[in-house]
């Protein structure tokens, strides 16, 4: 073997070494939370002899011992930091014992993921759930496939310098979720060809169309399929009163087999055309596209099992996002004078097919429907001001390789920083990161009823010097409203499932802000941030709690928010969602469990506040 292939062989071990000790951690993270700590089966030692006599190899660290009672198995896993949040960070060294098994063993990611679900299966008496096994190991070999390429892009690093690069620098996703890069539907050939974090581009698939089969919607003077041809940029060729649609290149090769498109291209209805025009970035959501001269991202179906969802734009998702847009205009000058640094990004539009002449169902219908369906999203860069940079918040936070999140990177931009200590800086950027993203977020819960998802992959910081001074929020598929607090003939004339998918309860509603803005979000950022130092923990929560109070100091005492913020730092938990038994249990999204936690909010306020 020469020194090349050596190398090549070192780069895809290591690539599945780290893929592998991410899927435990994930695992881990997911059955902690939502299964071995609500049961009681979580105890932290220290390493004690009779563990090291086993030739288990945990060099003098702390190890957490999960017991699995259902099972008669014991986990035991070396132990790096513990969160204010709930949360573990672990070591590399994980073991188990089971009946089978008299010995510590080495645990292995497979062996993991087949004792959670066979645990889970005994505890809902249910049988052991294939499509999660195959998700988990699907997640697992997207991983090794990644690491191994960035591997190689190595003089690109992990950097996170613009806004591309932020979208396509998240190589691990989600940690608390079972198998967060799952990508099923793509084979190893998509995933270099399509894959974000291979920092890839490629140029749209078009079919054209007769005007009579396009079915579109904009909420601009400008018709959708008008905004579409402005930017191709004359790459066609003439298709006189023909619509041009964009098309994600692997979902054009899905539609090319359809009954109805096969049909329709054979008598010539429409005409298809590949790779036209310039080179689009796949953004971290994967099919949502984007390219830095047009006003609008492209968010198209992609008949592809991404996490939790096959992704295609469902109909009432269209007309919802519509909707949503409409709702959001007529509160957009409120918004801008209480927030001028808060955007949230508008879905103005959406165009798709309908062809029922050549569908010989309805089934076919709706395919063509939801396969054709692309909704446009504003461009960040058309509300960033001058000398900011947008950055991922999820990009920023992301536990790396090699080396600190990214954010860190930024702290030594700050001007301060060379006379300054990391704990201040670190203080200082919370501050400002905070009064950006609470404030609009919760405002619009309150005032509005409105609920936003402010997940890190939905939301975009504008950067300046280091520092916060922008919040981009996005993605109208998850912004819901609170039944029975708006009045939906305020939205005209609405389809009754599109009515459905808009409203989710008081209670369910304000779990979800809760969850994606103090769990997935702020308790992240904060654990990132704190590096398991418990006394700077307290601190950024004590600021992510003073923000709070003086948006308190800002609502009546019988309001909806002050009543909800008082709440908030009484309640002994806070809400986070069990996305493993989500996918267990093969709910939907709307339907998904939340897990209590500890609240770090109420642990660093002794007394209740006072406006």
């Amino acid at each position: 073997m020469n020194s090349i292939e050596a190398r090549s062989t070192y780069e895809a071990l290591s690539a599945a070494h780290l893929a592998g000790q991410r899927s435990i951690e994930n695992l881990l993270n997911c059955y902690c939370r939502e299964i071995a700590v609500p049961e009681g089966q979580i105890t932290v030692y220290p390493i004690r002899s009779d563990v090291q006599q086993d030739h288990v190899e945990m060099r003098g660290a702390p190890y957490i011992h999960v017991k699995i009672p259902r099972l008669d198995a014991m986990l035991l896993v070396s132990l790096e930091q513990y969160s204010m949040v709930g949360s573990y960070r672990f070591g590399e060294n994980a073991y188990y014992r089971s009946p089978t098994n008299k010995r510590w063993k080495s645990l292995t990611w497979k062996a993991l993921a087949k004792l959670i679900i066979d645990d889970l299966s005994i505890k809902f008496g249910t049988p052991f759930n294939i499509d999660l096994f195959r998700q988990v190991c699907e997640s697992n070999t997207v991983s090794t496939v990644i690491i191994e390429q960035r591997e190689k892009m190595r003089h690109n690093g992990y950097v996170t310098t613009n806004f591309i690069d932020s979208e396509q620098s998240m190589v691990f996703g989600h940690p608390y979720h079972p198998a967060p890069k799952s990508r099923q539907g793509f084979s190893r050939h998509d995933l270099r060809e399509y894959s974000p974090e291979l920092k890839v581009s490629f140029a749209l698939d078009y079919f054209t169309v007769p005007p009579e089969f396009v079915r579109e919607q904009s909420g601009l003077p400008t018709k959708t399929s008008e905004l579409i041809e402005k930017n191709l940029n004359k790459e066609l060729p003439d298709i006189g009163a023909r619509k041009a649609i964009p098309v994600h290149p692997w979902q054009s090769k899905l539609l090319l087999k359809h009954p109805a498109v096969r049909s329709a291209l054979k008598d010539g209805s429409i005409q298809y055309h590949t790779a036209v025009g310039e080179k689009y970035f796949p953004t971290s959501s994967i099919r949502t596209l984007y390219h830095p001269n047009n006003p609008y991202f492209y968010k198209f179906s992609l008949n592809v099992r991404i996490t939790n969802c096959v992704r295609k734009n469902a109909h009432y998702e269209l007309e919802s996002a519509l909707k949503i847009n409409q709702l959001l205009l007529e509160h957009k000058p409120d918004l801008q004078h209480m927030f001028p640094h808060f955007t949230i990004l508008q879905e103005p539009a959406f165009i798709t097919l309908d062809m029922p002449h050549y569908c010989n169902t309805e089934t076919q219908r709706v395919e063509i429907n939801e396969g054709f369906a692309t909704i446009l999203r504003e461009n960040v860069t058309a509300h960033t001001a001058p000398h900011v940079t947008p950055l991922v918040a999820g990009a920023l936070f992301e536990k790396i390789p090699h080396g600190d999140a990214p954010v860190f990177q930024l702290l030594k931009e700050m001007p301060e920083a060379r006379i300054r200590s990391e704990t201040s800086l670190i203080e200082t950027w919370m501050q400002s990161y905070s009064e950006l993203l609470i404030k609009p977020v919760l405002h619009a819960y309150f005032s509005y009823g409105m609920i936003f998802e402010p997940h890190m992959q939905n939301v975009v910081v504008g950067i300046a010097n280091g520092l916060p001074r922008q919040i981009f929020l996005r993605d109208f598929e998850g912004v819901k409203l609170v039944h029975g607090r708006f009045d939906v003939s305020r939205l005209g004339k609405i389809d009754p499932a599109v009515q459905k998918s808009l409203y989710y309860s008081d209670d369910l509603g304000w779990k979800r802000v809760a969850y994606c803005l103090f769990v997935n979000h702020l308790g992240e950022a904060i654990g990132r941030l704190g590096q398991g130092n418990e006394k700077l923990e307290r601190k950024l929560w004590r600021i992510v709690g003073e923000v709070l109070h003086e948006l308190a100091g800002e609502y009546g005492t019988e309001s909806l928010g002050y009543l909800r913020l008082q709440e908030l730092f009484s309640s002994a938990d806070l809400p986070a969602k069990s996305n493993l038994i989500g996918r267990f249990l093969k709910r939907r999204d709307r339907e998904s469990s939340y897990q209590d936690i500890p609240n770090p909010l109420r642990q660093i306020w002794s007394m209740p506040y006072a406006v």
